[in-house]
C-alpha cells in the first residue's frame, strides 16, 4: 500500500471515529429520562470519549492506559450482553410467552446498543501501525463503514416510524426530539 492510500485509510478511520463519537454521545444523551440512566450514560459515554481520543490522536490506541480502559469496558459490556440475553430468554423464550418483535423489547434495544459498543471497540483494537501511522487494516475499515451507517439508519427508522412511536415505553417517547425553545 502506498503512502497516499495509507493516509486515506488513516483519515477515513479518524472520520469514522468522529461519527461514532457523535453517535455514542447522542446515545448517552437520550438516556436522560431512562429509569437506569446512569448505567447507560456511562456505557455510551466511555466509548464516545475513546472515539474522540482516537480522533484527536489516532496513535493513542498504542497507549497502555487506552488499551486497558477499552478492554475493561469491552469485558463489562460483554457481561452486560450476557445478562440481557439471559433475561430475554427467561422472560420471553423459556417462560412460554410469545416473543415480541426485536425493537419492541427494551432489553433487546439495550443489547443492540451494547453490541454496537463491543463491535466498535473491537475494531479499534484491530489497528496496526503502517509507516509510523496508526491505521486499521482495509477489511476493518469496510466493516467500520457498515457499522457507522447502521445505527444512524436504525435510529432514523425508529424516529420516523409512527407505529413504533406508539409502542415505546413512556420514558422513551420524545427522547429523540430536540427541546423547543420559546422566546
Amino acid at each position: 500500500m502506498d503512502f497516499s492510500a495509507i493516509l486515506a485509510v488513516h483519515n477515513l478511520w479518524r472520520i469514522g471515529n468522529l461519527f461514532m463519537a457523535i453517535f455514542f454521545s447522542l446515545a448517552s444523551y437520550v438516556q436522560h429520562n431512562d429509569p437506569d440512566a446512569g448505567i447507560w450514560m456511562v456505557a455510551y459515554g466511555i466509548p464516545a470519549f475513546l472515539c474522540v481520543a482516537q480522533c484527536v490522536r489516532p496513535s493513542i490506541s498504542d497507549n497502555v492506559l487506552w488499551r486497558y480502559m477499552t478492554a475493561f469496558h469491552l469485558v463489562l459490556c460483554a457481561c452486560g450482553e450476557g445478562y440481557i440475553l439471559s433475561h430475554i430468554y427467561l422472560t420471553s423464550g423459556a417462560a412460554g410467552k410469545h416473543a415480541q418483535q426485536w425493537f419492541e423489547m427494551e432489553e433487546a434495544r439495550e443489547f443492540a446498543g451494547l453490541f454496537l459498543v463491543c463491535v466498535w471497540l473491537t475494531l479499534c483494537f484491530l489497528q496496526t501501525k503502517t509507516n509510523g501511522m496508526t491505521s486499521p487494516p482495509r477489511l476493518v475499515v469496510w466493516l467500520a463503514v457498515l457499522l457507522i451507517i447502521t445505527p444512524f439508519i436504525l435510529w432514523a427508522s425508529v424516529y420516523f416510524n409512527k407505529d413504533f412511536n406508539q409502542i415505546q415505553p413512556d420514558h422513551c417517547k420524545g427522547s429523540l426530539k430536540m427541546p423547543s425553545f420559546q422566546m
